[in-house]
């Protein structure tokens, strides 16, 4: 049986002051060791360059995963951060951070351009 695609998609914001460090523990560190897990095949970063709302965090990373389920993946994740106290660090701000599994629901469109 074929795994299912999915996306995991994570918008995160740092501690003020602290954004040289944490963008590079996020590409440094971070990104390395959740593709470590068999499940992430690929990581994508992005900064803000306009939020209509004002409100979301600044920084977003798009994971490609390939699983049975997202809850497989989303455990394969936990089971690292338990295992790896250094696995999140302290320039990372929880209270400002959303992150949410997607699996498709429709097929990819592409522009015929």
């Amino acid at each position: 049986m074929a795994k299912q695609k999915h996306i995991l998609v994570a918008l995160t914001a740092c501690h003020p002051g602290t954004d040289d460090a944490f963008n590079k523990w996020y590409d440094g560190t971070h990104i390395p060791d959740i593709l470590s897990i068999k499940a992430f095949t690929a990581a994508q970063r992005f900064g803000h360059s306009l939020d209509y709302t004002g409100k979301l965090p600044p920084y977003l990373a798009i994971y490609e995963v390939e699983a049975d389920s997202a809850e497989e993946a989303r455990e394969a994740l936990q089971a690292m951060r338990e295992a790896n106290p250094a696995f999140l660090s302290d320039t990372l701000d929880l209270n400002g951070t959303l992150a949410a599994f997607y699996t498709p629901i429709a097929d990819r469109e592409v522009s015929n351009k």
